[in-house]
């Protein structure tokens, strides 16, 4: 019985688990952006250059990047982040 109980409770635990897929872009088009902080450096801009022509390359969809004060909230988005350094 305590067998039952316990595998009862691990699949329990792992339905929570399981998350929904995250679809950055389907057929070529996507709805998100990438935002960047309203304060960046320059290899933060070109490291967010490169991630939206890797996604344009790997999905064919154009991941456009915009300032955070220009990012709509309700759009999907990849936020860039400055690192606790300060330094990126």
């Amino acid at each position: 019985m305590r067998c039952l109980v316990v595998v009862a409770c691990v699949a329990a635990l792992a339905s929570l688990v399981v998350a929904e897929p995250l679809v950055l872009a389907t057929g070529g088009r996507t709805d998100g952006e990438i935002v960047l902080p309203e304060s960046t450096s320059d290899t933060m801009r070109e490291w967010t250059e490169f991630l939206s022509r890797t996604l344009h390359e790997m999905t064919g969809a154009d991941f456009p990047i915009v300032a955070a004060r220009a990012h709509a909230a309700d759009k999907p988005s990849i936020r860039m982040a400055v690192p606790l350094s300060g330094k990126a």
